[in-house]
């Protein structure tokens, strides 16, 4: 089975989705600053086991964008693609497993839940007032750049001389083109609650990854996770962070599929 089609939020927002494989449905969440092409190299090798569906969140790529933004919304659209797929096993990365941990709350006919370092505010916020501000300012004058720029240095805490990097590299272009919705998401990260015992009426068995590498505050989240739900276990990806599925995709695939099972 491959191809790519659309379904229709609850709001009436068109979300994109593509699939590949065959077996037991698979949906796949991307986080931000992303169209879910990240995600293939991981995607082909599962496909060997299982349809495979990556979704493209609302206001990117093939997607369509509602009137008013909330995370609920998100929720709902990953809830119109698990109907029209029928997928039972729900995969997260970072903003888009936050979005998972949501529409896991309001479905009930989950098998799996797979959570791949959600930013969520643990002992600290992820993204402080004052960043959010910064933020904000560029985002009113339309400086996606200014804002992925804010962001990569102030919320992922990317080293600068990466940032720099980036910026004079093909894939700079890429990140300001998906980063239109970021200023909105990273507004909606702030604004969580602290905690995860929130989540706690999630019953699913769920995996929690975690990067070797990765920022403290992920893995205070995971952590934080393996508390509050009663079917939770955490993996640890050897000598990587927050970017397994375009390091190492074929370690963070064995894992997943070992889990999906």
């Amino acid at each position: 089975m491959s191809g790519r089609d659309t379904v229709e939020s609850r709001d009436g927002t068109r979300i994109a989705f593509q699939t590949t494989g065959d077996g037991p449905h698979i949906l796949i969440v991307h986080g931000s600053l992303s169209d879910g092409s990240d995600w293939k190299e991981v995607a082909a090798r599962l496909s060997r086991r299982f349809t495979v569906h990556i979704m493209t969140r609302r206001g990117v790529g093939r997607s369509s964008d509602g009137p008013m933004y909330a995370l609920e919304r998100e929720y709902d659209d990953i809830v119109a693609v698990l109907n029209a797929t029928a997928a039972q096993r729900l995969v997260g990365h970072s903003f888009g497993a936050i979005c998972a941990l949501g529409a896991a709350l309001i479905v009930e006919r989950l098998d799996r839940l797979v959570l791949y370092e959600p930013p969520l505010n643990i002992h600290t916020s992820v993204v402080s007032d004052d960043v959010l501000s910064q933020i904000r300012l560029a985002d009113r004058r339309g400086d996606v750049a200014a804002v992925v720029e804010i962001g990569l240095r102030r919320c992922v805490r990317m080293p600068a001389d990466d940032v720099d990097a980036m910026k004079v590299a093909t894939v700079w272009s890429e990140l300001v083109r998906d980063g239109r919705s970021w200023a909105r998401e990273m507004q909606a990260i702030h604004d969580l609650p602290s905690g995860a015992d929130r989540y706690a009426t999630i019953t699913t068995p769920t995996l929690l990854v975690v990067g070797e590498e990765t920022q403290p505050h992920h893995r205070d989240a995971a952590e934080a996770l393996a508390t509050a739900l009663p079917h939770a276990e955490i993996v640890e990806l050897p000598e990587v962070g927050h970017d397994a599925n375009l390091l190492v995709p074929e370690v963070l695939a064995r894992d997943l599929a070992h889990f999906l099972t």
